[in-house]
């Protein structure tokens, strides 16, 4: 009897986890089923509500996240406007800057491209 009233007590806390980005995880941040149980047998849904909020207000990453989430733009990543578009006019602007570490470099990489390509 008492294992099936922690079922319960479980069933209920995920039912109460809305706002969980897993719900399944809500019991684990609630210790003490009993607390939860009424002297009738009754579960307090009040309290599992107040608790799962409390533990939300202290561990925010564990919230549901609405709408699309997307990754934070890096700005070195990618080609600029305005800077330039190919490996070609990469090694030219450093030979141009007498960059010749980076120029030979970028050889480098374009001669590695071509192998793969052939293969």
């Amino acid at each position: 009897m008492v294992a099936l009233r922690r079922v319960a007590v479980d069933a209920e806390i995920r039912a109460a986890a809305t706002g969980w980005a897993d719900p399944t995880d809500a019991p684990r941040y609630l210790d003490e089923r009993d607390r939860y149980l009424t002297e009738d047998g009754r579960i307090d849904t009040a309290a599992i509500t107040a608790d799962l909020g409390a533990v939300l207000a202290q561990r925010p990453h564990l919230a549901r996240v609405d709408g699309p989430r997307r990754p934070a733009p890096d700005p070195s990543q990618g080609q600029r406007s305005g800077g330039p578009s190919g490996v070609a006019e990469q090694i030219r602007e450093a030979e141009a800057r007498g960059d010749w570490i980076s120029a030979i470099s970028l050889k480098n990489q374009r001669l590695a491209e071509q192998a793969r390509a052939r293969r």
